[in-house]
């Protein structure tokens, strides 16, 4: 029966090429453009979504050991064992975090801000002056009714 591979043994590989470890675990070797060997862990998977295989990056040699790409591979495992295709899973959260960073900044932007941030990036579009000031007074009105408004039913306007 063969072996996975070894810590030893991975640090000595330089032949290009995909070396099994087990469950469907690969160093990938290939050989980077100043001559040197490049090392990346990958797992070869069947999508529980789609039925096809896939293959995912779990990171490099330098970013994970052998027994921290075989815990990444176990996690992803699960994961498939869950009915989730581990690419679809980093894509949805990636694109959570995403979705939380914006709606932080979000959050942060009073409405002063957000206006002048506006007309700054429209203003060399308006080439006369008086247009520019007249979107300039139309926002400061905004902002008074705005103001009306929250103060009318107790709220607070952060400027």
């Amino acid at each position: 029966m063969k072996k996975g591979l070894t810590a030893k043994g991975v640090a000595a590989l330089r032949e290009p090429g995909k070396y099994a470890d087990g469950g469907g675990l690969y160093l990938q070797v290939t050989i980077g453009t100043d001559g040197t060997p490049r090392k990346s862990w990958l797992l070869r998977y069947v999508s529980p979504e789609t039925k096809r295989e896939r293959s995912i990056g779990l990171g490099t040699l330098d970013d994970l050991s052998l027994a921290e790409a075989r815990d990444a591979r176990d996690a992803a495992r699960a994961l498939i064992r869950a009915g989730a295709d581990p690419i679809e899973e980093r894509e949805r959260i990636g694109q959570r975090a995403r979705i939380e960073a914006a709606e932080a900044v979000a959050k942060a932007t009073t409405f002063d801000q957000c206006a002048a941030a506006f007309i700054a990036s429209h203003n060399a579009a308006w080439k006369n002056p008086k247009h520019r000031q007249q979107w300039q007074n139309t926002w400061r009105l905004m902002r008074a009714q705005c103001s009306v408004l929250c103060r009318s039913r107790r709220l607070i306007l952060v400027s």
